[in-house]
């Protein structure tokens, strides 16, 4: 059995590292625009605004048409509330009041 040459194995192991690089790249720019990719100009559903809460839960504005929802996320559930589009520049403590108001009726 031949002895495997250093100058071998040093060009395999870069060889490695320029594949997990651009691999690493790639990954890093899918992630980076990972909502506009594939995203056709006329879809009928639209992520406005995404909050990631904790490493398990996530808060999605979504639009569709001219309705918009705010959309929880856990492990376990799905939580979708409807945002009337009249309410736009209240403040949040008017928002969150109509909301709770709403839920109690």
């Amino acid at each position: 059995m031949d002895e495997v040459s250093s100058q071998f194995v040093i060009r395999a192991l870069v060889s490695l590292a320029f594949v997990l690089t651009v691999l690493g790249a790639l990954l890093w720019w899918l992630k980076s625009k990972g909502q506009a990719v594939g995203v056709e100009e006329g879809a009928q559903l639209q992520i406005i605004s995404r909050v990631q809460i904790d490493s398990r839960h996530k808060l999605v504005l979504v639009r569709t048409g001219n309705a918009r929802f705010l959309v929880g996320t856990s492990p376990s559930s799905i939580s979708v509330t409807s945002i009337d589009s009249t309410q736009q520049s209240a403040e949040f403590k008017d928002f969150l009041e109509a909301s709770r108001n709403q839920q109690n009726e």
